[in-house]
């Protein structure tokens, strides 16, 4: 059985659009989330009150963060304004190391950029559960 199942994965797996899941019959298997399951709980609540898609963007996206990295998002499809990018700042999971510099507590883990997200670069997104969505 073991040798069956190893050739089906073997010659039977394709690529699913780039995403990295691979399909299998009729089955997907998706890679292991570069978030953990507590930080996507925290994004998807502060999505979900403000309302809003949540980028994750950077090393998080790309899966080549080390435990202290820090965390990038973009908010909506412009970055969101400055009050809720402040609120991401107080609210979003961070990293120990790296992000925007605090002047008297320097570096922050986290960085909101004020711009549009660019759909060719990595980045995880987490819309907002809509009622009846």
């Amino acid at each position: 059985m073991k040798n069956r199942l190893f050739l089906v994965l073997l010659f039977s797996f394709l690529t699913v659009a780039g995403s990295g899941a691979v399909a299998c019959d009729d089955f997907v298997v998706a890679p292991k989330s570069p978030l953990s399951e507590a930080d996507r709980i925290r994004i998807q609540r502060f999505a979900d009150k403000y309302d809003t898609d949540v980028h994750v963007v950077g090393s998080r996206a790309k899966g080549t963060a080390r435990p202290d990295s820090d965390y990038d998002y973009i908010l909506g499809e412009s970055g969101g304004n400055s009050r809720l990018r402040q609120k991401a700042r107080r609210e979003l999971p961070r990293g120990t190391a790296g992000g925007e510099i605090h002047p008297s507590r320097g570096e922050t883990g986290i960085d909101v950029f004020n711009e549009p997200l660019d759909p060719t670069r990595p980045h995880i997104t987490i819309p907002p559960n809509r009622p009846g969505g």
